[in-house]
């Protein structure tokens, strides 16, 4: 019985968000802002922007890698340290580790090879 109560409540909350979202009065509406305000491109071309836009999507990536990488690594040595007197757990997690050591040294290196390409081709960047 009481599931079948909770389960009402949340049907009803659920059919009346779409009120609650519409709750602006009629003289309160603002514009949304451009997605291009987000990425820093209000006085750049068409193609600086798109530079800044690739910039951010590159950086999010990469802190997703990077986070990923010391995840993986942590993972790793506490595989190694459970897998107790067992060779082939050792053989496993010393090969985890290696693998994330790996995936950081390659994000890593993506990301400075970029920084000088950008030196080197000097595009315009805007700095988050």
């Amino acid at each position: 019985m009481k599931l079948t109560k909770i389960i009402s409540l949340i049907t009803i909350f659920s059919l009346l968000v779409p009120y609650l979202s519409f709750a602006q009065g009629p003289g309160e509406f603002t514009q949304p802002t451009p997605i291009t305000s987000f990425f820093g491109c209000e006085n750049l071309t068409f193609t600086g922007c798109l530079v800044n836009m690739a910039n951010w999507i590159f950086r999010v990536i990469l802190f997703i890698a990077i986070v990923l990488g010391a995840i993986w690594i942590i993972l790793a040595g506490v595989a190694y340290i459970t897998g107790g007197g067992d060779p082939d757990a050792r053989k496993k997690a010393t090969a985890r580790l290696i693998y994330g050591i790996i995936g950081l040294v390659v994000a890593l290196l993506a990301f400075v090879i970029t920084q000088v390409l950008q030196q080197f081709l000097r595009t315009q960047q805007t700095t988050f």
